[in-house]
């Protein structure tokens, strides 16, 4: 699915918690899925990395991050504004 397919899809769906593991390009997309009205759960990439079996990939990637959120003591990153300094 390209970029714009994707935004798309997101965008015809009701608001909806969508989680990814942190990293650079999360905050943008995390922006652009706020935007739209979701609310954005960013798990750090050491926290996600626990619960991943098998090699790095993006289905165990999204495994590892759905069984990193159901945990109750889970913390995780904000997502970062163009305005901040840090």
């Amino acid at each position: 699915m390209s970029q714009a397919k994707m935004v798309q899809f997101i965008a015809q769906h009701p608001e909806a918690i969508i989680c990814m593991e942190a990293c650079g390009t999360a905050h943008y997309w995390g922006r652009r899925f706020q935007q739209l009205g979701h609310k954005v759960l960013l798990v750090p990439a050491h926290i996600a990395a626990k619960y991943r079996t098998g090699n790095k990939n993006d289905a165990n990637d999204a495994l590892a991050i759905y069984e990193s959120i159901k945990r109750p003591k889970t913390y995780f990153v904000q997502v970062k504004n163009l305005d901040r300094k840090t």
